[in-house]
């Protein structure tokens, strides 16, 4: 993090943009299948408590989800891009119960096939507004990691 001196006050200058990477021993098409089914409760244990469309469905450009946390809080959001050929999810946040601190978050998932052992490649890319603080990315570096941990559970 970087402090700027402005005036009389510091302002904590963050990066926007937060990503994290991770492999996973089963094949490419095994957790495309699960990531595009949107049953996080399923795959993200730790974390997710429910996930429910309001409109549309998974496969659906502008369909609408909830997710639910196990720490009660509750983010709507919009699927902007969903790709069987790139293997790629984007979404935003539409809102939030309580109400995030910031404008916008654009979350990607993109799986990559690992040719050499027929594992997988995930990153998970969050693009914030510039208004967001340092401890939403960390916050949401740490939810990523934690992911990441329950999908290499599964089988």
């Amino acid at each position: 993090m970087y402090q700027q001196t402005k005036g009389d006050g510091i302002k904590n200058v963050t990066s926007t943009y937060q990503v994290e990477s991770t492999t996973v021993s089963l094949p490419v098409d095994k957790v495309w299948e699960y990531l595009k089914s949107f049953q996080y409760e399923k795959v993200f244990p730790t974390n997710v408590k429910s996930v429910r469309f309001t409109s549309g469905g998974p496969m659906e450009v502008g369909s609408v989800f909830q997710v639910e946390f196990k720490d009660g809080s509750l983010f709507e959001k919009r699927i902007l891009e969903i790709s069987e050929l790139k293997r790629r999810i984007v979404w935003e946040i539409i809102s939030a119960t309580p109400e995030t601190t910031y404008t916008s978050m654009v979350t990607t998932l993109k799986v990559y096939k690992v040719t050499e052992d027929n594992t997988s490649f995930l990153t998970w890319t969050t693009d914030f507004s510039n208004d967001v603080n340092t401890n939403v990315v960390l916050s949401d570096k740490n939810l990523k990691l934690q992911n990441f941990r329950d999908l290499k559970k599964l089988k």
